[in-house]
């Protein structure tokens, strides 16, 4: 199975005064099967990332992610609020997801 068919991404969006962290696979047939392969740990990664989850799109593309309101992403005095926000968050999605990519072989 393409493991490149799935990401763990960060972003700032700067139109929307928001940052944030995702994971999400292709839509495409390979990305349905890393999909697919996940599917029997969708609850618990849920459960895992409650209150890290501004969405969740499990059904279409396995696509869920937190976001964090700033309103000047350039401003120096959010930069360690960000820092700590990327820090926490691409941590926490690594921790959930890593593990569950390896069970199933990915």
């Amino acid at each position: 199975m393409n493991t490149k068919k799935a990401w763990l991404s960060s972003y700032f969006y700067k139109s929307s005064n928001e940052v944030g962290v995702y994971f999400r696979t292709q839509y495409d047939q390979e990305g349905r099967e890393v999909r697919n392969s996940l599917l029997e740990h969708e609850e618990a990664i849920k459960l895992e990332l409650t209150e890290n989850l501004s969405w969740w799109d499990w059904d279409a593309r396995a696509s869920c992610g937190i976001s964090m309101d700033c309103h000047d992403i350039f401003d120096l005095k959010n930069r360690e609020s960000l820092k700590k926000f990327f820090s926490n968050k691409l941590n926490l999605y690594v921790n959930v997801f890593r593990p569950r990519m390896k069970s199933v072989g990915l």
